[in-house]
């Protein structure tokens, strides 16, 4: 048992114990215990063993600095201190050794080991941002530190995508990702700082599409896939039909559908905010024909039976040319893809008098702005408000003759 009587060395205010049993080279180890007065109240506290490293001289210099500080007013004035103040200094040192490490990771580190396992997970165009970044982004910045990459080393980016030819958008989808990379990585504390590719201008791109089918072409379009491939006849249908982009049909689960209600909950959406998605008659008709899974199967299973789908059958794309609806055309505007789909139900319903503050919601639209594209599809529509308007203000409403002539006449404008 160890004991507890302390013994007086020729140092004022230091003191020791003897360990009954252990030993520090040929004598007993010691524990040294420092005394002391500071502010009317008196202090003891341990200092250490001799098997520590500590000596009498060492043990007398701690306390001859603690003495010196409480004459100056200045540093630690008690052992106590001196001890927070060194395991704050510790940590303070481990931190920073920690920043400096993550913020020792390279772009191209980050994002293969991080960000694209994440982006797998969450997003459903996971493989455009992973073609993006092999094409692209990996030459320029892939060996950089994040701390190390300045809007400069963006803008060699643009420049190269520039000077090759790509089209505006591909640019700027490539920027959009490069950006995420960065968000992703500062919320994981690998970055610090502004996002470089924010001082950098994008390039200004009309990219609006403005084929929309006819329902002509789209009876065709359907009926050419039906009898090719069914998902993909279903999948046509929803964006024909309620205007889905094709992540937020990719992303459907069998408890997202609503059969009694004739409702989708849109879960995957570009502006993030879950909306409902309401089916026609057909849509369910269609639906039921593909065989249904758990509530949390996905309604279009990947190929391999893994997951949900991420891209585009290329069926779509051969049946569109089979059918003729890109030949001879250059302006990609023009061209027919999965998307014209979408932007055929907004053209429909615009053309068909729908209140485009109600298409916004349908749509899914963060702003207004998006949905004002369709206005002038509905001339009719906004020409009978106004004559609506002049009634009101008149007293007196216009004949159907009138109504007739005027609306008439908008048309052959």
């Amino acid at each position: 048992m160890t004991t507890r009587r302390f013994q007086g060395t020729k140092y004022p205010g230091v003191r020791y114990r003897q360990h009954p049993t252990r030993k520090h080279g040929i004598q007993f180890d010691q524990y040294y215990v420092i005394y002391y007065r500071h502010d009317g109240k008196n202090y003891e506290e341990g200092v250490g063993w001799a098997s520590q490293g500590w000596t009498l001289q060492k043990v007398s210099k701690v306390l001859g600095d603690l003495k010196q500080n409480q004459r100056k007013g200045e540093g630690p004035k008690t052992l106590k201190a001196v001890r927070e103040e060194e395991k704050a200094k510790a940590e303070a040192e481990d931190r920073e050794k920690t920043l400096q490490v993550r913020l020792a990771h390279t772009f191209g580190q980050f994002f293969e080991e991080s960000y694209l396992p994440q982006a797998k997970s969450d997003k459903t165009t996971w493989k455009r941002d992973e073609q993006l970044y092999n094409t692209h982004i990996k030459d320029i910045l892939s060996g950089k530190p994040f701390q190390e990459i300045v809007p400069l080393d963006i803008e060699r980016l643009k420049r190269k995508m520039t000077k090759s030819g790509l089209a505006p958008r591909t640019i700027q989808y490539t920027m959009a990702v490069t950006r995420r990379v960065f968000n992703v990585a500062r919320n994981h504390n690998i970055f610090v700082g502004d996002n470089p590719v924010s001082k950098v201008r994008m390039p200004q791109v009309d990219n609006r599409r403005m084929r929309f089918l006819s329902r002509g072409e789209a009876d065709n379009l359907l009926n050419a896939l039906f009898s090719k491939s069914l998902p993909l006849y279903v999948m046509t249908l929803f964006s024909l039909h309620a205007g889905l982009r094709y992540g937020e049909i990719a992303g459907l689960t069998w408890g997202d559908v609503d059969f009694e209600n004739g409702t989708l909950l849109i879960r995957n959406t570009k502006n993030t905010m879950m909306r409902t998605a309401y089916m026609t008659a057909r849509m369910q008709e269609a639906l039921k024909m593909i065989e249904t899974g758990g509530k949390k199967d996905p309604v279009f299973p990947a190929r391999s039976g893994a997951g949900h789908k991420t891209e585009v059958s290329n069926l779509f794309a051969r049946t569109v040319d089979i059918l003729g609806f890109n030949a001879d055309v250059s302006d990609r505007r023009q061209k027919v893809c999965f998307h014209t789909l979408r932007h055929t139900f907004a053209s429909w319903h615009a053309m068909n008098g729908t209140d485009l503050y109600v298409l916004k919601e349908l749509l899914g639209h963060k702003n207004f702005s998006m949905t004002q594209r369709y206005a002038h599809l509905a001339p009719s529509t906004l020409k009978r408000a106004a004559i609506d308007f002049e009634e009101k203000l008149n007293g007196h409403p216009h004949s159907k003759h009138e109504l007739k002539i005027a609306l008439g006449a908008l048309d052959a404008d």
